[in-house]
């Protein structure tokens, strides 16, 4: 292996001025954006969170007082985010598909 050193970049104070800020932003918005949108849950917990957001987005109100996939009670996180992801659901769950309404949640908190 190389032993080579590798220094950080130093920026001047004039340099990083001359960074156009609105471009930036649009740059990091549309990159969390496609991240976010158009996939499926990777994870596990990408998973589960979909389920329990999709049990309450089809389910009745006992879903909804008690987070629960398929019936098992899922108590790992608060509801919050759950009962948001739920409602993203419901109501935009026939425009957007049911993972993409329920990650709008997501982004709500991010």
């Amino acid at each position: 292996m190389s032993q080579a050193k590798t220094s950080p970049v130093h920026l001047t104070a004039a340099a990083t001025g001359a960074l156009p800020r609105a471009l930036l932003l649009a740059i990091c918005i549309i990159y969390g954006l496609a991240g976010l949108f158009g996939r499926d849950p990777w994870k596990n917990e990408d998973a589960a969170g979909f389920g329990v957001m999709w049990q309450l987005g089809s389910g009745g109100l006992q879903d909804w007082l008690m987070p629960n996939i398929v019936g098992r009670p899922y108590s790992d996180d608060g509801p919050l985010v759950f009962w948001i992801g739920g409602g993203m659901i419901r109501l935009l769950g026939g425009w957007l598909g049911a993972p993409d309404a329920a990650r709008l949640a997501t982004a709500l908190f991010y």
